[in-house]
């Protein structure tokens, strides 16, 4: 009995091990890879995501059909007039592209109806931004254009994202954020 527990004890950690292994081999970013993990630095995707979580990016995601409204995407900022142009983000996709977006109350419009689905839109308080880069003010609508999707942050007053920049090309999706691996006790699928 207690050379079989042994035996469990050993496996068990050597999935750990191999686990640990595995989670370390996706930190480095190699081309042919289809997954990439992302450290969270900041509180701006909170409450889905905390500063030292550690997510995995499906770079497949997107390949065979197009990115939907409600998923948390991985963006590549180059070209964007961020604070750290070639960093990468990590958003939610709000509008897509051809509709209207306005933010009244705290509340997304999108083509003039409220948003409540997913879940989160019911959930979150979003708040307008007017920059000289956008239009957006509250109760003011936004066109999105043709083959660009507008993202946001769930905690908008935190946050630097399309209110700021505007919409982002298709191009500037990395992948869509999956699920949420370390630290442990936070870990799950999204």
């Amino acid at each position: 009995m207690q050379k079989k527990n042994n035996r469990l004890i050993l496996l068990f950690s050597i999935a750990i091990v191999l686990g640990l292994l595995f989670a370390f081999r996706l930190h480095l970013d190699a081309p042919y890879q289809d997954f990439h993990a992302f450290k969270i630095s900041t509180n701006s995707m909170s409450p889905i995501f905390i500063q030292g979580d550690l997510v995995l990016v499906s770079k497949r995601a997107y390949r065979k059909s197009s990115p939907q409204r409600g998923d948390i995407i991985a963006i590549d900022t180059s070209g964007l007039p961020v604070p750290v142009p070639g960093a990468f983000y990590l958003e939610r996709i709000v509008a897509l592209p051809g509709e209207s977006l306005s933010i009244r109350s705290g509340k997304i419009f999108i083509d003039g109806k409220e948003l409540t689905a997913p879940s989160c839109f019911r959930e979150l308080t979003y708040l307008p931004v007017p920059t000289t880069q956008l239009p957006l003010t509250e109760n003011e609508p936004f066109q999105v254009p043709q083959g660009c999707y507008f993202v946001m942050e769930d905690n908008s007053t935190y946050s630097n994202d399309s209110r700021h920049w505007g919409p982002i090309l298709k191009n500037n999706i990395v992948g869509r954020a999956f699920a949420i691996y370390f630290p442990f006790k936070r870990s799950r699928i999204l």
